[in-house]
């Protein structure tokens, strides 16, 4: 709607925009931003368990010891493993700094 507005305040005449005849009349059809809507959180939805199975799955591969025969696979796991060791760094330099910034502060006081 708020398009038709510009449109119609651009060419400085109420008319419509495909054919630009003068009598038309302006419907607001909220279906389907609804359904666009729902299908957007469906797959938001999928994308989040999805990633939250693959996870606890890769956890109880590691845990159990299990070695990939599969080239795919194993990347996955050995990809899984690294992001696991960047969190737990990127946990621990954080707490780094923090314990810097607290120790330089009780020295400047």
């Amino acid at each position: 709607m708020n398009c038709l507005q510009s449109f119609e305040r651009h060419n400085k005449t109420v008319a419509c925009p495909i054919c630009r005849r003068k009598d038309y009349e302006k419907k607001v059809i909220d279906e389907g931003i609804r359904v666009f809507t729902m299908k957007c959180i469906i797959r938001i939805q999928a994308n989040i368990r999805g990633s939250r199975c693959r996870k606890q799955l890769y956890e109880r591969l590691i845990k159990e010891g299990y070695k990939a025969t599969s080239k795919l696979f194993g990347r996955r796991l050995i990809g899984y493993k690294m992001w696991k060791l960047s969190s737990r760094l990127h946990e621990r330099t954080k707490a780094n700094q923090q314990a810097y910034k607290k120790l330089l502060d009780t020295v400047d006081k």
